[in-house]
């Protein structure tokens, strides 16, 4: 009893949940499972079956008014109707043995036949559909790769995925951290290893209408021909060392409403001298609430400042930046995560500058066979720029808008829409993970 005393006085009076989601965590076993339905302008139509548990302990634990859980667990296996299946498998303990301290680990094993190639660094940035769509969409320009024709020995042919790589993943994180400052700094380190195989699609077949077409040459066919700043072959196996410093004053991790998020990381693969450094922040200003009920109204904003480079970096590096603060994933740096109007990966640049806010308005609760759900609306607003180097930022910013829709689920899973708007056209986002 004297621990658990001291585990509560030791806390900063920040790291307490909100008065509204206090009020409803329940005690003992929380679980979500379910199949989901989703849809990715890449991917096509997807299902997949997830399922979260998480130990909250009991009420007269002195954290429980302080953690989002004690112990969570998930895994999920899924697949697209395009090339893409993939499998899921995450756990945390927060303060165990009563002490400061959480450890995680995540896996991810994956084939995708979408991973998108547009260019060899930050200068696709400057690639424009204009020139082979007139209005400059993207489903336009989409459309007119699908059409088919016949090549000299006669073979019906497409390029519908003359943009497209298959890409073979797997992907493990291992990961401690230490509290200090009465929970508000956390040190984080660990390991990650990521194994990527990419693969060419030419000759894949294709159904166009009544006929089936072979893929004509990708552009990875091409590029990988070349002698490029980040070759795309081969990208083999990689592990990283990594450290960051979190400074953490938001008050509710899986969906915050107050506070200040600054990480500060630092990754190397020493065997092949990868360096990735990034800097992330995140402030939330709750703007209106009703004492223990709804609606509430948060103001979101992030920064986020990252780079990529070392010897013989594989393009699919700077696809990519990682976060450690609450969810250890790599997002890409375009698509559901970051910039939402712009097409997955289009976006790849070695050194970069993202910038989100979000307005978010939580209108409604509903329990459903002892399950509960607090649902709202989003606007947002994303832009982005890349640089090959850190010195000369003159690529062209990209940007997107958009609305969405939110869906908290027993205070631990996030289920969202998200329709976003930019120079390519709409994006719809269909996902079980929020953004920032």
């Amino acid at each position: 009893m004297v621990l658990a005393q001291s585990e509560a006085t030791w806390l900063d009076s920040r790291k307490r949940l909100p008065p509204f989601e206090a009020a409803r965590k329940k005690p003992g076993w929380v679980w979500t499972a379910y199949p989901s339905m989703g849809y990715d302008p890449n991917r096509g139509f997807g299902a997949a079956i997830q399922a979260n548990i998480s130990y909250n302990g009991p009420r007269e634990d002195s954290l429980f008014l302080s953690l989002p859980y004690r112990h969570f667990g998930s895994v999920q296996v899924g697949f697209f109707q395009r090339e893409v299946w993939y499998g899921r498998l995450g756990y945390e303990w927060l303060w165990p043995g009563g002490g400061p301290y959480r450890l995680m680990m995540r896996t991810e094993a994956r084939q995708d036949g979408q991973i998108q190639l547009w260019g060899k660094d930050a200068s696709t940035l400057t690639y424009a559909l204009r020139p082979y769509a007139a209005d400059g969409r993207f489903s336009t320009y989409y459309q007119a790769l699908k059409n088919p024709t016949v090549d000299t020995s006669g073979v019906l042919r497409t390029r519908e995925a003359y943009h497209r790589v298959r890409m073979t993943r797997v992907q493990v994180w291992l990961l401690g951290e230490r509290l200090f400052a009465h929970g508000l700094l956390r040190l984080s380190m660990g390991l990650r290893y990521l194994y990527e195989k990419p693969t060419s699609l030419f000759d894949a077949p294709f159904r166009i209408g009544s006929q089936t077409a072979r893929q004509a040459s990708t552009l990875f066919d091409s590029l990988a021909q070349q002698n490029l700043p980040f070759p795309l072959l081969p990208a083999g196996a990689r592990l990283f060392l990594g450290t960051a410093l979190i400074w953490d004053t938001r008050d509710f991790e899986v969906d915050p409403h107050k506070g200040l998020l600054l990480e500060a990381s630092q990754e190397i693969a020493p065997a092949r001298l990868i360096y990735k450094t990034t800097l992330d922040l995140r402030a939330y200003l709750l703007l209106y609430e009703k004492p223990q009920t709804l609606p509430r109204l948060t103001l979101a904003v992030h920064a986020l400042l990252y780079g990529t480079y070392g010897r013989d970096v594989p393009l699919w590096d700077i696809y990519y930046a990682n976060s450690w603060a609450d969810a250890r994933r790599l997002d890409g740096l375009s698509g559901p995560n970051l910039l939402r109007s712009y097409r997955e990966n289009r976006f790849i640049a070695p050194f970069g500058q993202v910038y989100q806010a979000e307005l978010r308005l939580m209108l409604l609760e509903k329990n459903i066979l002892r399950q509960n759900f607090i649902g709202g609306f989003i606007a947002f607003t994303d832009v982005a720029t890349g640089a090959n180097t850190p010195f000369a930022w003159y690529y062209p910013w990209k940007a997107s808008i958009g609305l969405g829709g939110r869906i908290l689920w027993n205070l631990q899973t996030i289920l969202r829409a998200d329709a976003a708007y930019g120079s390519d056209g709409w994006q719809l986002i269909f996902t079980t993970r929020h953004t920032f």
